[in-house]
């Protein structure tokens, strides 16, 4: 791809060029277009930001103050602009919201020089993305100067008006603190320069605007707070000093180069934008650890918070040792005192207290299926670097993690401690939980082994005071949140109302115990410590959701709610919707949407407040209610209230008795394959998330000859080369089956227009989308007859539908045309969905580009793609014919576009003198293997006549090329490439998949006949061995090839038997058109019965004749040997010979008789 960002970035440079030689500066969009930067220099540097066209940050400073330096903020001008942009899907090691996260932006790099005096210079990077913006500094190194001493940042944020804020002081307003106080809702100009406000910052300018200021990456610098500069809502950044330094000292020492952390600005119109953003997380580092297995999220039981007075004794770490084992757990946390006394000189963290053995705590822990956390000192651990010691020890007994306590501090030394901490806890394979600690920065993505941290005023302050209201409870999730994990530590089991709550052992909690479980859902914790004591948990109400709530998550929404009302949040773990919603102390009705959920009838096991929980909270209505996707829950919260909900698709059994379909014939090889794949298409039907699906089938099972050992079924899932084609032609079974295979795709897309190359929904194959490769040929066409098999009655399918082609095809020409010629590009060989093919013979980089948006660097790949420019052609001539249905005046458009790519084809890849088109590779050369891959072209209408004529005549039809004895192998048999081995390569061997799709790609040229020769062919060959699907055939006996006979339920091949009978003796939807098979089978009579609609479509067999009837009425009566096209209310309009044989055709329709003589493929029009 480097020759497309080549491209792009020059075009970008133009424009900002063009902007700064007029006006002096700079913009830069998000990849939405509804956030924009404006970079200027004017006196000084300065930025402002724009969102959905209302300013939300005005013209605000950039720069910095030093010690023995000028500073450098006015006398700075831009000597270079660098553009990009970005986008990438990455999966994070530990799931904290999302299993993958888009990383999309625009980036703009400004270099930043003073126009005299010692000329210094500065980068200042922006990055701009849909829910936000960001931006860092690099400062450079000076050897003129030497070690330099940063003493303020001058980074404001000039907010227009008055807007409300929730504002966080920590401890009267100094730098040293465990950052556990209230965030507070305020006027923003009630923030003075006396302010030392935390992070995040939350703003609302208004009901769709909001916006939240806080950092990410925070790497050997000091932690950021917001003060202002006196003038009225001028936020400033203020930094913690080193130690010894006052505010007005130096806060960052450097002497080589240095990146500031990056200043993040989260924007949504809503609050729930910024809940779900993964912006922190994108703008760290990806994980450095090589080996992350070992790090496994999950609940802790904790010996600590119930009491004031921890016992650490060795009953009572048994005793939640089995708590957490009985909970199902897998750890526990032992806390302070366990090596005796702390926070002192003498303090051994390698040596446990003496009245423990910890031996023994950590061989009963390990019986238990439990593993050990210890709690830590900071002091005590960073005396003579002990934890370097303790650490490898604590690797040798087998402890999980630990947590680290009252740091209190984020100057630079602290930040680089903690980064010290936690690379060295990694190397003995520790988790890390930080308390007394600073806000989250997004290091989890790095060093995602840093489960979760503190820095919260949580369960811990039930102790202490009388602050902990639900008010509180509920903000949090708007502003501390925001920045990451924390470890609230929920739990509380004895719930009080507010007026009944004191400070008390063992403590209380002032909240329903329905809210204290909606912690566990709403608050975001890969490590999740529990905070009370076995004995007020187990048997108790609620003690049961403990049992089976996730701490990692594969997705998030967010259902409703604002900072001062309540918090409603849906997580998804698996097939499962965990939905949360917390209240403020006024009891309250709210309407939960279930949007998020696919099409299907769900499991909802509710824990509710009861109706008397405003005055008893422990009380919970326990219930469980059957629900359709899209219909709103309705919840009443009691004051300090709280919901939990547990979604679960419903455990459907496809009814496959009443088929739509009915087949006889009195010919038993063609009724016992019928029978055979009627069964065999059945037992691929799977239930995901609620859904009937059409999987794949089979099992992959031989490659050269070796034997994998998978098990049948073990493809896992549906794959968009196969599924929405096979969805599709099962829609004369099961229209509901056939949308799902389709809908699925579209709700997988990725947010660029990527579409997935397959959906895993077995457990045993990482159940999701895999997008590491595209295979996305064979998408629009099915998906959009699909609407005509469904009546023309889902125009919202067809708005959802051209949405999806158009993003699909938007992010094909964006990504891959890396050089800009004007046709597509396969990365890999899988891009092409024929795994290894001889095709690319020769070829030895198969996945370089598998998986990736940027392109390989190689000799051959990246490889133009007939495969990518045929579905291209494909999906505009759909978009084109959905334009028209929805009426939006694109038609035009669409065909023109279509155009371009069927011209591009005929006059790059196609070679008038073969009469083939082939792949050419990165060198422009043409890749010369005869593969049927031309087919394909067909399938999507891609040809013109003469070239599908001369193709057909030429090659497919010749017997020395692909019309063996089984016709359709992937490759010419007389070309040099071609391997006749039974293997899942497509090294030449027919496959069931060719055949599924040589139907549309032969009938949309008119060779119907060729098409009933395929179908008796492939009929024969299974129905007369044991009616196996396989995916191969040997090409020359026609015989199932020896080794792929273990795959004998392959879709592909099943569907294929049951669409060529359909098409030859039955009856096929095409768009606004009804094909009628009138084939005939010789002496044996046939009956095919489609119900559709509320009405029976009959056509039948006997004594070389077919009638066609709906309900009963006939509608046509003709010879064997042709295709009747009818509407879809009966009336004829052609009679097509697909009998391959001259004919004299005798037919009488709507009263009228006629004979004809039809030579092969010769079409009457009625």
């Amino acid at each position: 791809m480097n020759s497309f960002k080549i491209s792009l970035s020059f075009l970008i440079v133009l424009f900002f060029a063009i902007s700064s030689s007029n006006a002096q500066s700079y913009t830069v969009t998000s990849p939405g277009k509804s956030i924009s930067v404006q970079i200027g220099e004017g006196e000084q540097l300065h930025y402002s930001v724009t969102f959905a066209g209302r300013t939300v940050i005005d013209k605000s400073a950039l720069g910095f103050s030093f010690k023995n330096e000028p500073d450098m903020q006015k006398d700075l001008h831009i000597i270079e602009s660098i553009p990009s942009s970005h986008h990438e899907i990455w999966s994070p090691i530990v799931k904290s919201k999302h299993a993958q996260i888009t990383d999309s932006y625009n980036e703009l790099t400004l270099v930043a020089k003073e126009k005299s005096g010692k000329f210094r210079q500065m980068d200042i990077i922006f990055r701009v993305y849909d829910d936000g913006v960001a931006f860092r500094y690099k400062l450079y190194r000076s050897e003129r100067i030497g070690n330099r001493q940063l003493t303020k940042e001058l980074t404001s944020f000039n907010i227009p008006g008055n807007p409300d804020a929730w504002v966080v002081e920590y401890l009267g307003g100094k730098y040293i603190s465990s950052q556990e106080e209230e965030f507070m809702q305020r006027k923003l100009d009630d923030v003075t320069d006396k302010t030392i406000a935390g992070l995040p910052f939350l703003i609302k300018h208004a009901d769709d605007c909001w916006m939240a200021i806080t950092e990410a990456e925070l790497d050997n610098y000091a932690g950021f707070y917001i003060g202002t500069n006196g003038q009225k809502n001028q936020l400033t950044t203020k930094l913690s000093p080193l130690p010894g330094e006052d505010e007005q000292g130096v806060k960052v020492r450097f002497a080589d180069d240095i990146q500031t952390p990056w200043r993040v600005i989260m924007i949504g119109n809503t609050p729930g934008i910024l809940i779900e953003s993964e912006i922190i997380q994108n703008l760290n580092p990806p994980c450095v650890i090589a080996d992350s297995s070992w790090i496994k999220p999950g609940m802790s039981a904790w010996d600590h918070w119930w009491t004031g007075d921890v016992k650490m004794e060795m009953p009572v770490i048994k005793e939640f040792i089995d708590f957490a084992s009985t909970m199902g757990w897998p750890y526990m946390l032992v806390d302070w005192q366990w090596y005796g006394p702390f926070n002192k000189p003498e303090a051994d963290i390698c040596k446990e207290a003496l009245q423990l053995n910890m031996p023994e705590i950590l061989s009963y822990a390990k019986s238990k299926n439990v593993r050990i956390w210890l709690w830590l000192y900071s002091s005590d651990l960073n005396r003579n670097d002990a934890y370097k010691k303790a650490f490898p020890l604590y690797k040798e007994w087998g402890v999980a993690g630990v947590k680290i306590d009252f740091m209190n501090r984020d100057d630079q030394e602290m930040v680089n401690w903690y980064h010290d901490i936690v690379r060295c806890a990694a190397e003995n394979r520790l988790m890390v939980d930080f308390h007394g600690a600073y806000k989250p920065d997004g290091i989890i993505r790095t060093w995602p082994n840093l489960v979760t941290r503190e820095g919260v005023m949580a369960t811990e302050h039930y102790k202490l005071s009388n602050r902990m209201s639900p008010e509180h409870n509920v903000k949090l999730a708007y502003t501390r949140m925001l920045a990451g994990g924390m470890d609230y530590t929920p739990g509380g089991f004895n719930n009080v109302t507010a007026e009944a709550f004191k400070k008390q052992s063992p403590s209380l909690v002032a909240n329903t115990r329905a809210a204290e479980l909606a912690k566990f859902v709403i608050y975001e914790s890969p490590y999740t410590v529990v905070a009370d004591h076995p004995r007020f948990i187990l048997g108790q109400p609620g003690a049961d959701f403990l049992k089976i709530v996730p701490t990692v998550w594969d997705n998030i929404k967010f259902l409703g709610g604002s900072p001062t009302e309540y918090v409603a949040i849906a997580k998804q773990s698996g097939n499962n919707w965990f939905i949360g919603a917390l209240n403020n102390s006024v009891e309250k009705e709210i309407t939960l949407e279930t949007g998020f959920l696919s099409a299907g009838k769900y499991t909802v096991e509710i824990w509710a407040d009861a109706k008397d929980a405003g005055k008893n909270p422990k009380n919970i209505a326990r219930t469980t209610r059957i629900i359709e996707a899209g219909k709103p829950l309705k919840v009443k919260l009691a004051k300090a209230g709280g919901y939990v909900a547990v979604i679960k698709p419903q455990e459907i059994k496809p009814q496959f008795v009443n088929t739509s379909v009915e087949f006889q014939t009195s010919d038993t090889l063609l009724a016992n394959l019928y029978v055979a794949a009627e069964r065999a298409i059945k037992a691929n039907i799977k239930i995901s998330q609620g859904k009937p699906l059409l999987t794949e089938g089979g099992s992959y099972g031989v490659n050269e000859g070796q034997n994998y050992g998978y098990d049948r079924g073990s493809i896992g899932g549906i794959y968009l080369e196969t599924q929405p084609v096979a969805g599709e032609l099962y829609a004369k079974r099961d229209i509901l089956t056939a949308l799902n295979n389709i809908r699925i795709f579209i709700d997988c897309q990725r947010t660029d227009g990527r579409l997935p190359g397959a959906i895993y929904i077995y457990a045993d194959k990482n159940p999701g989308p895999a997008y590491n490769w595209l295979q996305g040929f064979y998408f629009a066409y099915p998906a959009l007859n699909l609407f005509y098999w469904n009546k023309k009655s889902d125009k919202e399918y067809l708005r959802t539908l051209y949405k999806a082609i158009k993003a699909y095809d938007d992010f094909l020409w964006k990504y891959r045309d890396s050089d800009g010629n004007g046709c597509l590009e396969s990365w890999s060989v899988w891009d092409t969905a024929e795994d290894n093919s001889t095709r690319f013979a020769g070829t030895k980089l198969y996945g370089g580009g598998y998986g990736k948006d940027t392109p390989p660097q190689d000799p051959v790949y990246p490889i133009e793609s007939l495969d990518l420019m045929g579905y291209s052609h494909d999906a505009r001539t759909i978009l084109a014919r959905i334009s028209v249905l929805l009426g939006n005046g694109l038609e035009k458009e669409w065909t023109e576009k279509a155009k371009s790519v069927r011209d591009k084809i005929r006059d790059y890849l196609w070679d008038e003198q073969r009469g083939a088109a082939f792949d050419r590779d990165c060198n422009n050369k043409v890749m010369p293997a005869l593969n049927h891959i031309n087919l394909q072209a067909m399938y999507f209408g891609t040809f013109s006549q003469e070239m599908a004529d001369r193709f057909v005549k030429e090659h497919l039809l010749s017997p020395e090329e692909f019309w063996t004895p089984m016709p359709l192998p992937s490759i010419a048999v007389n070309d040099p490439a071609f391997k006749n081995v039974p293997t899942n390569d497509w090294s030449g061997q027919p496959q069931g998949l060719s055949y599924e799709r040589a139907i549309r790609g032969l009938e949309n040229y008119g060779y119907l006949s060729e098409l009933a020769v395929l179908g008796e062919k492939l009929i024969h060959c299974y129905g007369s061995q044991n009616n196996r699907f396989t995916q191969q055939i040997d090409p020359f006996t026609g015989l199932i090839s020896s080794l792929a006979d273990k795959r004998t339920d392959y879709t592909p091949a099943i569907i294929s038997s049951l669409e060529y009978i359909a098409r030859l003796y039955g009856i096929h939807v095409q768009f606004d058109e009804i094909y009628w098979g009138a084939l005939g089978r010789g002496e044996h009579d046939t009956s095919y019965t489609q119900h559709w609609d509320g009405n029976s479509y009959k056509v039948s067999s006997k004594s070389g004749e077919t009638t066609g009837s709906i309900n009963g009425k006939e509608i046509f009566h003709v010879t064997n040997g042709v295709r009747v096209i009818t509407d879809w209310k009966g009336k004829a309009s052609k009679i097509i010979n697909i009998k391959g044989e001259t004919l004299n055709v005798k037919y009488r329709i709507n009263g009228k008789k006629k004979a004809i003589e039809l030579q092969p493929n010769q079409i009457h029009q009625l």
